[in-house]
């Protein structure tokens, strides 16, 4: 074993020799070990060890053949290779930072795991010649923003995480990075982005990789997915986006009768997610979406299929007066018990309105709703969505889909949800301005809520005023000085 102490004899030694072999361990304890440039190599035939008062400096190539340890300083300069070209699966431990110009793997049928808790940073290239690269989320690879977008294939590429560092993208088109990229459009002044790949399975040396496999209720993903975030804001405008795999993640889906998908919360990837496209053939692996504007979300593919458990023919909304009008016709329903409508202001926190039974049949199902007096609400846009529950309980949300609003009327009043159980919320629409008493009465035509407000939209939430009230149906008035409205509600 070579046991590096301070001023080590390394450095002049690779001033006279331009490659020097190592059969035996290196330990760097607390020395500086300067690999030059100028066609320099250090092949180290067994382990490499820098210490935490270790410092490697790169401006060479170092080519490890068994297992790279960092726990100290460890520096690819310009120029530098770290090559891993062993003959098993290699490893990359430790819990400092791997910081590497140019790094490649060189090891066919094996590849190499990534086990430093530190992670690997990569300054230029990836160079996957031979093998893949194991990682996960908390031993990523990482790509400075000076790196280039790694070559793979389905024989030679990452499984697990990979993350680009937060770059300046501007105006100009960006990729393809990590198989995602945008068309020029809006400044986006900053973007970080990660793909996850594989399903978990490989590698033997350290801990299984993150799965890039998306499960929603039974259902799977391709075994890819990918998480676009900014500091900007939630979106990119004027963007088109395109994705794309390898074959080696399509996780068995029909890629003829594919469909892209979102999360509604960045990084809740078992939280319902969001069909965003007709189904279509994908069997390009590869798909742009045109609509202009980029969600920082989590985005992957899943066939016919996933996530949803009906096919949705259709899925509209409209306004009828003051009411909106929302329809829908779905084929080949199988364990459906309902669907519920969902509603919202914002486009991204839904509350349920109500609730239809499902026909539970094979062909063709037509439904309607009407979400009335949608024009009280205080908002330009309404947000509407189903969701589809199972008779086990599963749950699965569809498309959004948006409605302007186009106010018809001065006066208007909208209560929701109906049937109500622990709270009721009541929207009224007042252009005027004028003072509008609201009362809600019992079958009795007794009184059990009094409230009043000159709001031109205001929103009463009743909460602890309607907790102790019986089930049963009730009236809801109210009263401007030229005008009233009644709204029937039950309460569960």
């Amino acid at each position: 074993m070579i046991k590096l102490y301070k001023y080590t004899f390394s450095t002049l030694l690779f001033v006279l020799f331009q490659v020097l072999h190592v059969s035996a361990q290196v330990t760097n304890i607390n020395a500086t070990i300067n690999i030059l440039g100028g066609g320099t190599v250090m092949v180290c035939n067994s382990f490499f060890d820098n210490q935490a008062a270790g410092t490697v400096s790169l401006t060479g190539t170092l080519d490890v053949n068994t297992t790279l340890t960092n726990n100290g300083l460890f520096t690819g300069n310009a120029g530098s290779l770290l090559l891993m070209s062993g003959t098993a699966e290699q490893l990359i431990d430790g819990a400092s930072v791997v910081n590497t110009y140019d790094f490649q793997v060189n090891n066919a049928g094996f590849g190499v795991t990534n086990n430093n808790t530190g992670h690997i940073r990569v300054a230029n290239s990836l160079l996957l010649t031979n093998g893949r690269l194991f990682t996960s989320n908390t031993r990523q690879i990482r790509f400075t923003p000076t790196a280039l977008n790694p070559a793979e294939s389905n024989a030679n590429h990452i499984v697990g995480t990979a993350y680009m560092e937060s770059r300046a993208i501007g105006v100009a088109a960006f990729g393809p990075f990590l198989n995602l990229s945008f068309a020029a459009g809006g400044n986006i002044t900053s973007m970080d982005l990660f793909r996850r790949t594989g399903n978990g399975a490989g590698n033997t040396l350290a801990p299984a990789p993150t799965s890039g496999i998306v499960n929603v209720g039974g259902n799977t993903s391709i075994a890819a997915y990918w998480s676009i975030q900014s500091a900007d804001s939630l979106l990119f405008p004027n963007r088109d986006m395109t994705i794309s795999w390898l074959s080696a993640w399509d996780n068995g889906k029909n890629l003829l009768q594919m469909q892209r998908w979102r999360s509604r919360q960045y990084g809740a990837v078992t939280a319902p997610w969001r069909e965003m496209n007709p189904l279509i053939d994908m069997s390009a692996r590869t798909f742009t979406q045109n609509s202009g504007i980029v969600l920082v979300r989590d985005w992957t593919y899943s066939d016919i299929v996933n996530p949803l458990p009906v096919d949705i023919l259709s899925f509209n909304v409209q306004q009828k007066n003051n009411d909106a009008l929302i329809t829908w016709a779905t084929a080949n329903e199988k364990n459906l018990a309902h669907y519920e409508i969902l509603r919202s202001t914002d486009g991204e926190n839904f509350v349920s309105i109500g609730r239809v039974k499902a026909q539970s049949k094979s062909g063709t199902s037509i439904y309607n709703f009407t979400d009335p007096n949608f024009v009280a609400l205080p908002v330009q846009t309404v947000y509407y969505q189903l969701k589809q529950v199972e008779q086990d309980g599963k749950s699965a949300l569809s498309a959004t889909k948006s409605l302007n609003i186009a106010h018809t009327a001065s006066f208007a009043v909208a209560a929701y949800p109906n049937p109500f159980f622990e709270s009721l919320s009541i929207n009224i629409q007042n252009l005027n301005e004028e003072t509008c008493t609201i009362s809600l009465t019992d079958n009795l035509g007794r009184e059990v809520y009094r409230g009043q407000t000159s709001d031109k939209f205001a929103q009463i939430v009743l909460s602890t005023e309607i907790q102790s009230l019986a089930a049963g149906s009730y009236i809801l008035t109210v009263r401007s000085s030229t005008e009233s409205k009644f709204v029937k509600l039950i309460k569960r």
